[in-house]
């Protein structure tokens, strides 16, 4: 009988731990239990121009900053973002586009959830994994605050805050040429995460060389 209620008592223990491990440390922002972290999904969210960086974003660090060469030429009709961020409360992150060539920078992201001006703590919720679109289908970015993974996407949204549907069409006209910039800042610490990926998605482009071509 002694037995039976040791093997008991530690079974509970186990089921008491993992529950334990899955729910995470306490975060010291609101007291509640942080999700169990998400491990870098894998690339191939865009189709475009790719980075693939996985680096970290944290708010003991300097803000994120990744390049994306493209060698390619063409005058952009169109251009879409698409961001995979593995990061716990959101909300905390601003998000920077700019362009060697031209646009920029540009303010995707602005602390999601927190109103003007953004200095209070946004979206709780983790990661992103969502595509900024000037014609966005599925509202604005900075009020997406999912409750399970992710909080922002998946979807097509538009950015800006407030939402511009031609914040990204000031990229328009430019040659996709160049060097182009992401930087991600966290603006509050007690979370961090990782700059998993980033796409330039082209909807049109028009190449170069054929510009200046006409028919008589």
């Amino acid at each position: 009988m002694k037995r039976t209620a040791f093997f008991l008592t530690l079974g509970v223990a186990v089921i008491v731990m993992s529950g334990l491990a899955v729910a995470g440390q306490i975060n010291p922002k609101d007291g509640n239990p942080e999700s169990a972290p998400s491990p870098n999904r894998p690339p191939g969210l865009g189709v475009g121009y790719c980075s693939t960086p996985g680096s970290p974003i944290d708010s003991t660090l300097p803000p994120t900053v990744d390049n994306l060469v493209v060698a390619d030429s063409g005058t952009l009709l169109d251009l879409n973002v698409s961001l995979l961020i593995t990061h716990t409360w959101v909300g905390d992150l601003d998000v920077v586009l700019s362009h060697s060539g031209g646009c920029g920078p540009i303010t995707i992201l602005n602390r999601p959830g927190a109103p003007p001006p953004n200095t209070a703590l946004g979206c709780s919720s983790d990661n992103i994994d969502a595509t900024l679109d000037d014609e966005g289908a599925n509202g604005n970015a900075e009020s997406q605050c999912n409750a399970g993974p992710p909080a922002i996407g998946p979807g097509d949204f538009i950015a800006g805050d407030p939402p511009s549907n031609t914040l990204l069409a000031s990229c328009d006209g430019d040659n996709i040429n160049g060097t182009w910039t992401l930087t991600v800042t966290d603006n509050a610490g007690g979370d961090t995460g990782t700059l998993d990926e980033w796409c330039l998605v082209p909807d049109v482009m028009v190449p170069v060389e054929l510009q200046g071509f006409s028919i008589d």
